[in-house]
């Protein structure tokens, strides 16, 4: 097994927190691509992502307006989330690791358009999920990562113009 270290990212919104192989911060499953020898992708069901979701609106006082389970290949489930104000916010699950971020728009493609999480995110820490701040998934890939990936996830990022921790983490990839 991988020696195992924790890493700290400060940003302005806060403190990310997460398990790293030893080096770079991309666990096992942060892709979407399995290694042969290491076995089965976690998951996080839709489900769990679904009632964190509720959990969250509650906080908001606002309500889940949708809700998609991921489409392969996509490594993230999908929604839309809206505050007591009715402003939207589109949340990104990843159905490897409980992880989840702010996107701005409801496209697929995610490369750097990461947003810093509203104040009442922190309710999906207490549901059990990490919340990645903008400063922390608009990372350089090099400087985040790189090494900790594979040399199939490295051609995958390079043939889709992937340059950053949340372009590698929330992709989709084939």
């Amino acid at each position: 097994m991988a020696d195992e270290r924790r890493s700290e990212i400060a940003g302005r919104e806060g403190r990310a927190v997460v398990t790293i192989p030893s080096q770079g911060l991309l666990p096992y499953g942060a892709t979407g691509f399995a290694r042969p020898d290491d076995g089965a992708l976690p998951e996080v069901a839709h489900r769990e992502f679904r009632a964190a979701l509720h959990h969250a609106a509650r906080t908001a006082r606002g309500r889940v307006a949708a809700s998609e389970p991921r489409a392969y290949p996509q490594t993230f489930h999908r929604a839309v989330l809206t505050d007591r104000l009715g402003a939207a916010h589109t949340v990104l699950g990843h159905c490897h690791l409980r992880w989840v971020a702010f996107v701005d728009g409801s496209h697929d493609l995610h490369r750097d358009d990461f947003l810093t999480p509203p104040p009442w995110a922190a309710a999906f820490r207490h549901a059990g999920f990490e919340v990645l701040g903008r400063e922390t998934l608009r990372l350089d890939l090099d400087h985040a990562g790189w090494d900790a990936l594979t040399p199939v996830e490295r051609r995958e990022a390079r043939y889709h113009g992937t340059r950053t921790l949340g372009g590698a983490v929330f992709n989709q990839w084939d």
